[in-house]
């Protein structure tokens, strides 16, 4: 008899379940966004062909559920769940790993409650193909905002970006999401992107403004559900890495810093040296190469010292950065230099160059720095394009096969959104790429790296003084020539 009873328990529970994945989806039930629901995105963790991470925020405590399907109206839809939402000032943070997917799929879905039987609106993405003939990606950075309305212009600028690149697989951000960190600008910020975060994969960085003064609290790994790949602390962002076809993306925290902690720079090395993806490159926030308002700060200083010989050594093509607020381009770098004797294709590409593409990308946002001219002048001397176009920016980076090609684009909100190519280069590598042969793990835990961070702060430290004294009176000397000028 009880088995009976169970069996009926447990059919009835599967009719209940399969009304709930697919009544919605036939007859249009159930896909507004619950009132309180918010903050939807969904961003790389695991491998990029078959996982998504996805995350949301609701007023009230409740299960975590994900429905996925291949049908735009989710009759065919899979449910993932994942732990019940926890509180974050104030409201609950939902995350939900989905797995198994198929590689090259666009997917359908909507995030919500079984309990609540409350769902979003209707998001998709595609997962990264198996073997693919090429992708195109998004990159944007700084849509900080103090206001509603500056981030619905931002918001607008990546609305342009997919109007003209409609083939996009997914969207980079370099950090400073918000201006000040605070749970009001975050709703503004999802509230303003919201239908993009809807429509494609985001990969995200920790921008300072993530971190800020409120870094114990932890904000960055609370907006995404991203997966810390080293075990380390996830307070002040996440490093992480994910493939892309042929391309390898590590995706850095520059808010460990001051300097870089070791266990940062070893996984990294480790991360990249087990990579024989034909492409390898970095996004981060604080720019190495920059001619902002930060460009003399010492952030800029120690990370220079700090990451571009690891990033030589590792051969990464292309950085690409924030923070500054500016347009920055560099020549191909190696040793704090602009590389010499460089390669060009018929096209005019550049051919298997050996130093690294350095990239800030202005600001997809309302803040817009002046160039410094009292930037270092090894930095001024590496700039392919150095200016403030005085617009909002974003860049569309194709990679096929053996080539790169990057495109810069100005938008002008003002004259109809206006779209302005402003810079554009490529790169041609006829070198594929390989794992590092035996290569053996370094040490990626803070204890085992405590007497390493500690000999490195105090070198870096003293080498970022000895640099600021040298630094001043060249910085004296350009001012009182501008003056005169």
């Amino acid at each position: 008899m009880k088995k009976k009873v169970l069996k009926v328990s447990s059919a009835l529970f599967a009719l209940l379940l399969a009304a709930c994945l697919i009544l919605p989806g036939m007859f249009g039930l159930g896909t507004e966004s619950a009132g309180s629901l918010k903050r939807v995105a969904v961003v790389f963790n695991g491998d990029s062909q078959t996982a998504r991470g996805f995350s949301w925020y609701t007023e009230e405590a409740g299960d975590s559920a994900v429905r996925l399907g291949k049908r735009s109206n989710l009759s065919d839809a899979v449910l993932y769940l994942g732990e019940a939402g926890k509180k974050f000032r104030g409201d609950y943070v939902h995350k939900v790993l989905a797995e198994g997917l198929e590689p090259g799929t666009r997917y359908y879905y909507q995030v919500g409650s079984v309990g609540a039987g409350s769902w979003s609106e209707t998001g998709s993405f595609v997962t990264a193909p198996a073997a693919g003939s090429g992708f195109t990606f998004l990159s944007v950075t700084d849509t900080q905002s103090g206001n509603l309305t500056d981030y619905e212009r931002a918001a607008a600028v990546l609305d342009q970006a997919f109007a003209e690149f409609p083939e996009t697989a997914f969207v980079t951000h370099q950090g400073d999401f918000v201006d000040s960190c605070t749970d009001e600008q975050w709703d503004w910020y999802f509230q303003a992107f919201q239908r993009t975060h809807l429509r494609t994969t985001f990969a995200p960085a920790a921008g300072n403004y993530e971190n800020s003064f409120t870094w114990l609290q932890g904000w960055f790994h609370s907006q995404f559900n991203l997966s810390d790949q080293s075990g380390g602390s996830t307070i002040t962002g996440i490093y992480y890495s994910f493939d892309y076809e042929n391309a390898h993306f590590a995706v850095l925290n520059t808010n460990d810093l001051y300097p870089m902690s070791q266990q940062q720079i070893n996984w990294l090395k480790n991360d990249m040296n087990r990579s024989a993806a034909d492409w390898k490159i970095v996004l981060l926030h604080r720019s190495l190469y920059s001619a902002g308002n930060h460009s003399n700060g010492a952030d800029a200083i120690l990370l220079r010292n700090r990451l571009l010989p690891v990033l030589e050594e590792l051969h990464v093509d292309l950085v690409l950065g924030g923070h500054d607020h500016m347009y920055l381009r560099t020549k191909p770098t190696r040793g704090g230099a602009a590389e010499a004797d460089l390669t060009y294709t018929p096209e005019g590409d550049l051919l298997d160059p050996q130093g690294i593409v350095h990239v800030i990308n202005n600001a997809a946002g309302p803040k817009q720095y002046a160039v410094n001219n009292s930037a270092p002048e090894e930095v001024l001397a590496c700039a392919a394009l150095c200016l403030q176009p005085g617009l909002p920016v974003f860049s569309a980076i194709r990679i096929e096969g053996d080539t790169l090609r990057y495109s810069a684009y100005t938008v002008d909100a003002d004259n109809g959104s206006q779209l302005t190519e402003m810079d554009t280069f490529g790169i041609r590598k006829t070198v594929r790429g390989q794992a590092t042969p035996d290569y053996v793990d370094l040490p990626t835990g803070a204890a085992e790296n405590m007497l390493t961070n500690f000999l490195n702060m105090l070198y870096h430290l003293a080498r970022l003084a000895a640099e600021y004294i040298g630094m001043a009176p060249k910085l004296i000397a350009k001012e009182i020539l501008d003056f005169l000028v």
